[in-house]
């Protein structure tokens, strides 16, 4: 069933549930059922990577109209995820298994079917970008967003709130929440794509230009990717051009008022065309990359670029 290449890596950074290690492999096969879904894991930790696991299915979700995401449970030291393309038969895109033990990592790093790689994201295939009429493919209308906050509502004091802006920059910036708004303001009128597959409507989206930023930094020529990071620990990384497009935002309002805090108080980032993943609230740093390095939900097995109008909702799309 099993037929890939596997990479390791160190998500220690994430603070992904303490998940030490995540084990990102490219795969053939097929999965037609959750009990399949569980074999193939077995199959892959057992026979491929010598790892005896207790597997067992945790969950299963359909992400937008074309995946299906399994959750698979291993015991005590940790979980997989596999991810299926419905459209190509129930054909695996990939397979991403975290682990908290060091001796497990050391039995998947030991092991001739994991290398340690880093991956060439140097030519992401392009695509449209930009406000699009319509709705993208595979999203459905709703009356009000889903509130997400995988680590919690931070607590937040504009008095001691900055945005940072540093990595390959002419100039480190630290600004504050009165600095931003002495920036002007810009409304881009926009709906929102959440990668689970549902939209809102247009909101009047008011913020600072991306691009306005990341002049006042001055952003060095070997830049190619953002990686952004909250006040709770999320990150998440946007390829520069993207970060870059005239409308993209560093929203501080929304129809005339300030977020709330559920929606990112005091700033978070919104790129029309990208799934909603990528817009990081409660901003604290913004730091400009000439490598690629996963955030949050990529090391999950996310897109690195996540276009809503191709559906790059995950990797290997």
């Amino acid at each position: 069933m099993f037929g890939g290449v596997c990479v390791v890596k160190d998500v220690s950074y994430l603070g992904i549930n303490g998940y030490r290690y995540a084990v990102e492999c490219r795969v053939g096969g097929r999965v037609l059922d959750s009990r399949d879904a569980v074999n193939v894991v077995e199959d892959l930790l057992v026979k491929q990577l010598g790892v005896p696991l207790d597997c067992s299915l945790r969950g299963r979700e359909v992400i937008g109209a074309r995946f299906i995401l399994y959750k698979i449970g291993l015991g005590d030291k940790g979980e997989c995820r596999v991810i299926v393309d419905a459209e190509k038969g129930g054909g695996i895109q990939r397979i991403i298994c975290l682990f908290k033990g060091e001796a497990v990592s050391r039995m998947i790093s030991s092991s001739r079917s994991v290398v340690e790689e880093k991956g060439d994201y140097s030519s992401l295939p392009r695509g449209p970008v930009g406000v699009v009429d319509g709705l993208p493919r595979g999203q459905r209308v709703i009356p009000k967003p889903v509130v997400y906050a995988v680590k919690g509502l931070p607590r937040v004091d504009l008095r001691e709130w900055r945005l940072w802006v540093e990595g390959l920059v002419e100039r480190r910036l630290s600004l504050s929440y009165s600095d931003l708004l002495s920036m002007g303001l810009v409304r881009v009128d926009s709906m929102f794509h959440c990668v689970t597959g549902w939209s809102i409507g247009k909101r009047g989206w008011e913020g600072v230009p991306l691009e306005r930023i990341a002049g006042l930094a001055g952003v060095k020529s070997s830049a190619r990717w953002v990686f952004v990071e909250g006040l709770d620990g999320y990150t998440t990384i946007i390829p520069l051009e993207d970060f870059l497009y005239p409308q993209s935002l560093l929203v501080l309002r929304v129809n005339g008022e300030p977020l709330d805090l559920e929606h990112g108080f005091p700033a978070r980032i919104f790129i029309p065309h990208l799934y909603g993943w990528k817009h990081a609230k409660w901003v604290k740093r913004i730091v400009f990359r000439e490598d690629y390095v996963d955030g949050y939900w990529e090391a999950l097995g996310y897109h690195e670029r996540g276009n809503a109008w191709l559906e790059e909702r995950f990797k290997g799309v």
